[in-house]
């Protein structure tokens, strides 16, 4: 019976020289360039790159640099205590509940034309709400993220749950440890640290979808808020960015994503077929601008 880590093994690749790996006791090894992967005793795989990425300073901010750069240094410690950003039991019930409707949003693109084999990924896993949904309606899905005490949260949540179709990965998302090996991928809440950010991950992604798969990603809109973002109301964004529509599709053509859908995504209330539903979603602006690209997305469709 083929491990979970021989199928994973096969969709992995070095970080540093996109070489493929082979497996060794206790974790991977990219003969190429003789570096070995560990696979940590909770069962998560580290495959960073040797260095962290150099992020640009004029569209960074350098409280994001410290931070990624900080992150990228921790080591992994297994204290069962930590706590990921915006995990269910330290938000409010209404914020909860707005992020579950994206979940199901992105769960019903990713259901379409999916079969036993496929595996989704996603890259900014954070807090899980994503993949623990998920892993409800596939035989294996992929959470990945930098930070040590995301992963250790969710390497104890998913236990706690007793899901073992969940894989764990360490990874920075600038430079990914796939090459055009992920039939699904999603990155969401992410593309928002400014334009040289959103660049190199957008680039990174793309690397990493097969030719007939895909990848979700999403933006803040502008619109969405257009007082705060004017600074007439109070700022709760802090250095972050948000998008206007053109600006989104702006990004996507720079690193040459050609064949997207447009995806909008109302967070305040269920995206059903009701009357109400229909009649907000014509006089409210979205508040994500979901796009669906790769080869299976269409050529520029809304």
């Amino acid at each position: 019976m083929v491990s979970k880590l021989e199928v994973v093994s096969s969709l992995l690749s070095c970080p540093d020289d996109g070489g493929s790996l082979s497996l060794e006791t206790g974790g991977l090894y990219c003969p190429k360039c003789l570096r070995h992967f560990p696979v940590l005793t909770t069962g998560v795989i580290e495959i960073l790159p040797r260095e962290p990425s150099p992020l640009p300073r004029e569209t960074v901010s350098s409280t994001y640099r410290e931070d990624y750069v900080k992150a990228f240094a921790q080591p992994y410690v297994d204290d069962g205590a930590s706590m990921a950003w915006g995990a269910p039991e330290t938000m409010r019930p209404d914020w909860v509940r707005r992020r579950q409707r994206q979940v199901l949003q992105t769960l019903s693109v990713l259901l379409k034309g999916a079969g036993n084999k496929t595996i989704p990924c996603d890259l900014s896993g954070g807090a899980g709400y994503y993949t623990m949904e998920y892993a409800r309606f596939f035989n294996l899905v992929l959470h990945c993220d930098l930070s040590v005490e995301s992963l250790d949260y969710m390497v104890h949540r998913a236990r706690a749950r007793g899901l073992d179709n969940m894989v764990f990965l360490r990874i920075d998302y600038f430079k990914l440890p796939f090459r055009r090996s992920l039939d699904r991928v999603i990155c969401l809440d992410t593309l928002i640290r400014g334009e040289g950010h959103e660049r190199l991950l957008l680039q990174s992604i793309k690397g990493a979808v097969r030719p007939d798969g895909f990848a979700l990603v999403d933006f803040h809109n502008w619109w969405h808020n257009p007082l705060r973002r004017l600074g007439l109301l109070g700022q709760t964004f802090g250095d972050n960015r948000s998008y206007t529509r053109l600006e989104a599709q702006a990004l996507l053509s720079e690193v040459g994503i050609r064949n997207w859908k447009y995806v909008p995504f109302w967070q305040e209330f269920d995206q059903d077929n009701s009357l109400r539903s229909m009649a907000l979603r014509r006089v409210l602006p979205p508040t994500r601008l979901i796009y669906q690209f790769g080869g299976r997305a269409g050529q520029h469709t809304s």
